[in-house]
């Protein structure tokens, strides 16, 4: 199997054609060039110069869309879920090429794997800004303003509340 013919299994995946595809650069085609990419490693042993032809895109190009594809684009929010697709994107090559059988499929786990953690993390993200928010809600008011008034007095604090004191 060829990088060309990834190419042209993920433009139909996607039904995109190649000007979208190939010469945009918002998130959803850059993605879609890093599944490629990705896939084309996976079931081939073109070099990244040859996958990049494939894309339009140089060796280096395809050398950080790998690593993005694998570090952040499964992680990120983005048009579609990018894992799920890689998966399906999977399953379709490997029905069309069942002689393409050297590829990786603890690479596909340590992908779930890893985007597992990357959810743990950012739930403790989440979690961890709650804390510092409830945290900050838990502190002492400060005093904003004091209005003397006929004897007594009036303390406006900065959550929004108010004491009023006989002197």
């Amino acid at each position: 199997m060829r990088s060309g013919t990834i190419c042209v299994v993920v433009k139909k995946y996607f039904d995109v054609d190649d000007e979208f595809l190939l010469s945009n650069r918002e998130d959803a085609p850059v993605i879609m060039r890093g599944l490629i990419n990705k896939l084309s490693r996976v079931f081939t042993h073109e070099s990244f110069a040859q996958i990049g032809k494939a894309t339009n895109k140089n060796h280096a190009t395809v050398i950080h869309s790998v690593r993005a594809l694998e570090e952040v684009y499964i992680h990120m929010r983005s048009p579609f879920n990018v894992s799920k697709c890689f998966d399906d994107l999977v399953e379709i090559l490997s029905e069309e090429d069942n002689q393409a059988m050297d590829y990786d499929y603890n690479l596909i786990n340590d992908l779930k794997i890893t985007d597992a953690m990357y959810n743990v993390k950012a739930e403790n993200v989440l979690l961890r800004q709650q804390v510092k928010t409830l945290k900050a809600q838990m502190k002492e008011p400060k005093v904003v303003s004091v209005h003397h008034v006929d004897g007594t007095r009036e303390i406006t604090y900065d959550n929004g509340g108010f004491k009023i004191e006989k002197q």
